[in-house]
């Protein structure tokens, strides 16, 4: 059984989620917030496997703040977040897998997308609907994001994978500090800021699988 806690200010929409993802019998809705103030409070008290965190949550915290705050107070344990909303900006997007979402969907994702989003999710895996992918294929497609070397597709991969510097190191049979060095050009390339955009950007293009 996955449980899920479900954040957002509208009511009617807490409600709509709640009765889509009730035929889903491995998947428990175990908490409700209408604030980020709210949704720390009930993750730390209910700890769900995933959140469905709107980004819009009114007045208060905003749902960007909300996530970096339940994933910095969850400690080992960290549920998958994944973002539910009607904003599809690029700069939404990237931001939101900054601060540690591993997912992005829009709230006319089909059900069974959203199901199948928050099995991912309590996997550890990240998931994009189709909507949002061809958003960041249109910010990500240019030249410089498809010049990776071989080395440095080799580094993207094991990040990937999960696997630290320290790791890539020993796999690679490179040092730490070049681990570093590449990782730098990749994000350069990539226009990345952070290890999860840039796996991101390079499984949209095609660099990773």
């Amino acid at each position: 059984m996955i449980t899920v806690m479900i954040v957002d200010d509208h009511p009617i929409i807490r409600a709509g989620l709640k009765a889509i993802l009730n035929p889903y019998s491995d998947l428990d809705i175990v908490a409700e917030a209408s604030t980020g103030e709210q949704a720390q409070e009930l993750a730390l008290e209910h700890e769900p496997d995933v959140i469905l965190m709107d980004l819009n949550l009114g007045e208060g915290i905003s749902g960007m703040d909300t996530i970096r705050a339940i994933l910095m107070k969850a400690g080992r344990d960290k549920p998958g977040i994944l973002v539910l909303t009607s904003m599809e900006t690029e700069v939404n997007i990237l931001d939101a897998m900054e601060v540690g979402a591993l997912g992005y969907l829009l709230k006319d994702a089909h059900p069974d997308t959203l199901a199948q989003a928050i099995r991912a999710a309590s996997d550890g895996q990240a998931y994009l609907d189709q909507a949002v992918t061809r958003t960041l294929v249109a910010h990500a497609s240019r030249p410089s994001a498809q010049n990776l070397t071989l080395r440095e597709r080799e580094i993207i991969q094991l990040v990937a994978a999960g696997h630290s510097n320290s790791d890539i190191a020993s796999i690679a049979f490179i040092e730490e500090a070049t681990v570093k060095a590449h990782l730098t050009r990749v994000f350069n390339k990539l226009d990345a800021n952070s290890r999860t955009a840039a796996v991101a950007k390079a499984r949209v293009l095609g660099i990773i699988q």
